[in-house]
């Protein structure tokens, strides 16, 4: 099992909702509020190898391992394998003889836009705009690893495995950039024809922010009972350029109601990640986040606007 066999990348639906004042002059000032579903990606490991590989004369090949170190007695966990004495465990930790690990990653994204848009040039069927004010961005990941490790109970005729709270541990990597900064940016309207069924139009906008990113990165190792955890927290921080686009094509049927579908980029340069989540120093969970030159979330967008 690795951190990265989490499966392929999925889309996720989202919101976006707006409020906003028009004035006379054609001067608009709005709020706007951009969430992300999160997307959760789950991958694990069992007692049975690939290939229904050989088990081993003893089932020693049907355990799983990892490589914690560095533990105090509080996470060695049950022994699997009797009928050894108590005060003897041949796996030491958690990770060592362990039946069942599982692993998660979940992302979200949320944008919120202060923006005022002024008219700079306009016809009777087209019109430029500036924009102006200012933007919070939020990239929120975070990884999970389970290790289960049961003991074996036996009455001499069969067997079973019995999961107990001491025996099983959690690692959690929780990377939280939060990004602020103003934003500049121009639009573009024009209508391209009417009939009897409305208006139809098409608008393209870009927008620009340089954005303080302000970093939280939470990494710990917990036991599931919660009797003993250890973790480390990092604060952090960067400047991270970002760049919007947006195209939509637009139908009114009345005066002030407005349909829109089209598309959305949002680019973000200098960003950090956990490309190698996991630490296995638990006296010293350090792992280590790296820079994204260059990340970036697209999709979709389908709504109505209504204007009074």
């Amino acid at each position: 099992l690795r951190s990265d066999s989490l499966g392929r990348s999925s889309w996720q639906p989202g919101t976006r909702l707006t409020f906003g004042y028009r004035m006379e002059n054609g001067w608009n000032f709005s709020v706007s509020w951009l969430h992300l579903m999160s997307a959760n990606y789950t991958g694990g490991a069992g007692m049975q190898g690939p290939n229904f590989s050989n088990p081993g004369g003893l089932g020693q090949n049907t355990f799983l391992f990892a490589p914690v170190y560095n533990f105090s007695h509080l996470w060695v966990g049950q022994n699997p394998f009797p009928p050894i004495p108590f005060f003897v465990n041949p796996t030491s930790g958690i990770w060592d003889g362990a039946t069942d690990m599982t692993i998660k990653f979940s992302q979200r994204f949320d944008n919120w836009d202060l923006a005022g848009k002024f008219p700079v040039f306009e016809t009777e069927n087209s019109r430029s705009y500036a924009i102006a004010g200012g933007r919070f961005s939020w990239f929120w990941e975070r990884f999970e690893w389970r290790t289960v490790k049961p003991s074996l109970i036996t009455d001499g005729v069969s067997f079973q495995f019995q999961e107990s709270p001491d025996s099983a541990a959690r690692y959690e990597n929780t990377l939280s950039q939060r990004m602020y900064g103003p934003m500049i940016g121009s639009g573009h309207e024009v209508m391209l024809f009417s009939g009897h069924s409305g208006a139809f139009g098409a608008s393209f906008e870009c927008t620009g922010s340089v954005l303080v990113d302000i970093t939280k990165k939470r990494a710990k190792y917990i036991r599931e009972d919660e009797v003993t955890e250890a973790k480390r927290a990092q604060n952090d921080n960067a400047i991270v350029p970002n760049l919007d686009l947006s195209f939509n094509l637009t139908w009114q049927p009345i005066d002030g109601l407005t349909f829109r579908a089209g598309v959305n980029w949002f680019n973000y340069f200098n960003t950090f990640a956990m490309q190698d989540p996991v630490s296995f120093n638990l006296g010293a969970i350090d792992p280590p986040y790296t820079k994204l030159f260059y990340r970036y979330v697209a999709g979709c967008n389908f709504g109505f606007a209504y204007t009074w």
